[in-house]
């Protein structure tokens, strides 16, 4: 059993990362522990049935263990990272550009506000980036606009609605324009984790919709398929397996629950999904990476208006994970393994494994060309919801 496997599973994580504390030198390890119940980092309450800020695991019975902890030298900073998301990037330059807002977007702007954490606006920068279509070039500085207003207003300031002074602010516009061009930068280059997401939730939706197959001969079947059709180069992780096996197995908190074959802008409702999965993974990688070598621990959350988003999360969530070669290793509770019979977790298991590392290799170096895969499967898709 690879070590980084061993630190999920094990029953005595401090133990075992003590043991192992030179080869891990550079890596942290979070382990959800439900008798400890303290917050290491404040807790923003939303309070709100639209808004909320979710964080990627339960930081309120969090356990960190690292190299410091194990040579019993104190952290020196705990920091969190809110990420805004796309609609509430849209809610917030309602916000500052229109006046127009919900009191309950405006109360937790001021608990934002009124903290401490970092906040961040990179899925908005990859989604808006990575649009089909042209880019609503003012519409966009706006958005951006907004969000640096946000991030350099004085509390009293944003509490008091002062906003038209930061318009011209040169620190403001300076971020604004920093962003502006990073997103351009963006725009184009299509990116090989989300369209790889974004090719399992299409053929996902086509195989739940074509095959008659029970829920679990489903997803081995999607897997095998994928497998194929991609040549075994494509990268997936358990988590959007365990989403896509409740959404065959008609589960109903599902994040697919808004899509069916009578959906208006399918294909445009599907891709959303793409982009909230992909907005999790992103994430992740944020904590795999700045825990990774780091003296400081590094948290993040997404403040979003999705539910869905919100749902996937809160529903498969993280028991532990390591951050270790700037990769985030996660064991989640309510994973597939424990969701299907032993015969087919083996068979995904075997799946998932078999040529692991040149997958990843693949990935990495973007060299599959996966657009062909999906124009068949909008395509079939297409086809499918014109009968």
């Amino acid at each position: 059993m690879k070590l980084e496997e061993l630190l999920l599973i094990t029953q005595q994580p401090f133990n075992e990362y003590s043991k192992n504390k030179t080869l891990l030198k550079r890596s942290r390890l979070f382990d959800i522990h439900e008798g400890k119940n303290q917050r290491v980092i404040p807790k923003i309450l939303t309070n709100s049935t639209k808004y909320h800020i979710v964080d990627i695991a339960n930081y309120g019975n969090l356990r960190i263990i690292d190299n410091n902890v194990v040579n019993g030298i104190p952290w020196i900073k705990i920091s969190q990272c809110i990420d805004f998301d796309s609609n509430v990037m849209s809610y917030l330059r309602n916000l500052i550009i229109n006046n127009e807002y919900e009191s309950d977007f405006f109360n937790i702007l001021t608990k934002i506000k009124k903290s401490t954490l970092q906040i961040s606006c990179v899925p908005y920068l990859l989604e808006n980036g990575n649009n089909n279509y042209s880019i609503n070039k003012i519409m966009s500085y706006e958005t951006l606009l907004s969000f640096s207003i946000f991030d350099r207003i004085s509390e009293y300031d944003f509490e008091n609605c002062n906003f038209s002074r930061y318009f011209d602010d040169l620190e403001v516009v300076l971020d604004t324009d920093d962003r502006y061009r990073h997103m351009l930068d963006i725009q184009g280059n299509h990116i090989f984790q989300f369209q790889t997401i974004y090719l399992l939730v299409l053929m996902a939706f086509f195989i739940k919709n074509s095959s008659k197959k029970s829920a679990e001969n489903k997803l081995v079947y999607l897997i095998q398929t994928f497998i194929r059709e991609t040549e075994n180069k494509l990268a997936y992780s358990e988590l959007e397996l365990s989403v896509i096996f409740d959404y065959i197995n008609n589960d109903r908190d599902n994040i697919f629950k808004s899509v069916n074959l009578n959906s208006k802008n399918l294909l445009s409702k599907l891709k959303g999904i793409a982009w909230d999965l992909f907005h999790i993974r992103i994430s992740e990688d944020q904590i795999a990476i700045r825990n990774t070598n780091s003296k400081e621990v590094f948290l993040h959350s997404i403040f979003t208006a999705d539910k869905g988003l919100s749902n996937v999360i809160n529903n498969y969530p993280i028991n532990r994970m390591l951050a270790y070669k700037e990769k985030l290793f996660a064991y989640r509770n309510n994973n597939i393994f424990e969701r299907v019979s032993k015969d087919k977790a083996d068979k995904v298991k075997e799946l998932l494994e078999k040529d692991r590392n040149i997958r990843i290799s693949s990935v990495r170096e973007g060299n599959y060309n996966i657009h062909g895969n999906i124009e068949i499967y909008e395509k079939q898709i297409n086809e499918m919801i014109s009968k």
